[in-house]
């Protein structure tokens, strides 16, 4: 019997470990796509501005 629960204490404790991996795993996700959406939005914002700089501006410097 003492056995069983020793068994049934170290399930409970793999579990716990498991669904803490399983949140910090997911949390790090959400933060990677948030990230993500932030990078892109950004290079989106400055992409055409570049252009503009190469474009405009270079027949001003020659």
């Amino acid at each position: 019997m003492a056995s069983l629960t020793k068994e049934i204490e170290s399930l409970k404790t793999e579990l716990a470990d498991f669904d803490d991996k399983l949140l910090r795993a997911q949390a790090e996700m959400q933060n990677m796509q948030s990230r993500q959406k932030k990078e892109t939005a950004s290079m989106l914002k400055y992409a055409g501005s570049d252009l503009a700089k190469k474009k405009f501006c270079l027949p001003l410097i020659t």
